[in-house]
């Protein structure tokens, strides 16, 4: 009887662990597929390269790439460790990269980011979930 209260009780404790940040639709691997100015294209090759591991746990990773003097492949340059959270709204969030906090919308498989440039325009990055 002790052994099948242990067993019930070590199930229970496996199964009723809570996590709200592996429900969310969030975590995954997003690839940067456009960088927009004004809705026009700026992005060079290397800029797709770029991309985001988003975890549970709220953490992850900015990659960011580079072609230094035009070689090929693309060179990965930097890796940025990223905090992120559940925004405003179902689909806001926010992600701080560097104490620096940007908010991303979500819609369906496309994470987009937008900010005002120095120009006085507005810049996009769209990322699709990999």
């Amino acid at each position: 009887m002790k052994k099948l209260l242990y067993l019930l009780f070590a199930i229970c404790l496996i199964g009723c662990s809570n996590d709200d940040s592996s429900d969310s639709p969030l975590v995954g691997t997003w690839q940067l597929v456009s960088i927009k100015e004004n809705g026009i294209p700026i992005h060079i090759e290397c800029d797709l390269e770029n991309n985001i591991t988003l975890l549970e746990g709220n953490t992850g990773t900015y990659f960011e790439y580079y072609n230094w003097q035009n070689t090929t492949p693309c060179e990965l340059i930097e890796t940025y460790d990223l905090i992120w959270s559940n925004g405003t709204s179902d689909s806001k969030y926010d992600i701080t990269i560097e104490g620096d906090i940007s908010i991303f919308t979500l819609n369906g498989d496309t994470l987009e980011y937008s900010f005002e440039n120095g120009s006085g325009g507005i810049t996009t990055e769209e990322f699709r979930r990999n």
